[in-house]
């Protein structure tokens, strides 16, 4: 990508289903956006 250019749209495309991550959009004050976040869920073992 060349200096100076626009971006006008993204993606984020998942392939993989993962048990214990969860997608999320939250608010980025800095962007005014919400932007993609990744977590780990934590899970309970018996």
């Amino acid at each position: 990508m060349k200096k100076g250019c626009i971006i006008n749209t993204t993606v984020e495309l998942i392939l993989l289903e993962l048990d214990n991550i969860v997608f999320t959009r939250e608010m980025d004050e800095k962007t005014g956006y919400k932007e993609l976040v990744v977590k780990e869920e934590k899970t309970c073992q018996n």
